[in-house]
């Protein structure tokens, strides 16, 4: 961008009149908790919306990456609070929790395989059908079993999803 055309964008967007401090290249890495406090929310925000929408395997493969890393930062930087978020996130990726109150009664099919009667219910063919959820719970599960020690609040879809899977 040309020095006058970045002066008008300055102006017109930032409001900055006058020269502009130059930008200060840092090699230390003094300030890479600070940059990943203010921007944590947003990337993995971002992250499990690309995770949930987008249907290319290359943007879901680095979407898993982007999770993955963010929880590395996050146990380098101890940061509890992104743990919760991540697995909050994923959890609900899953789509499992929008139906974590089982009805009561039981008119599920039953089926015969192999001599064993199993009931087959309509979480249970949900779950399985999603390749999307099943990856969203493995990276949930993957993540909150390397970090259980950082994790609070994140427990608690952990826990749900683990009876829902189970009971399913």
């Amino acid at each position: 961008m040309p020095l006058v055309r970045l002066g008008l964008f300055l102006h017109n967007v930032c409001g900055v009149d006058g020269p502009v401090a130059p930008l200060v290249l840092c090699k230390s890495s003094a300030l890479d908790v600070h940059m990943f406090k203010l921007v944590w929310e947003q990337v993995v925000s971002a992250t499990a919306i690309a995770f949930t929408t987008i249907d290319d395997d290359y943007i879901i493969e680095k979407a898993i990456s982007g999770f993955r890393q963010c929880a590395t930062l996050a146990s380098t930087f101890q940061l509890p609070e992104v743990f919760d978020f991540i697995v909050l996130s994923l959890s609900y990726a899953t789509g499992l929790l929008e139906d974590s109150v089982p009805p009561r009664t039981s008119s599920f099919p039953v089926v015969e395989i192999e001599g064993q009667s199993i009931t087959v219910s309509p979480l249970s063919v949900k779950f399985g059908t999603s390749l999307r959820a099943q990856l969203a719970a493995v990276v949930m599960f993957t993540i909150s079993n390397g970090n259980g020690n950082h994790l609070k609040d994140g427990w608690a879809p952990v826990r749900v999803l683990r009876l829902l899977v189970y009971n399913a």
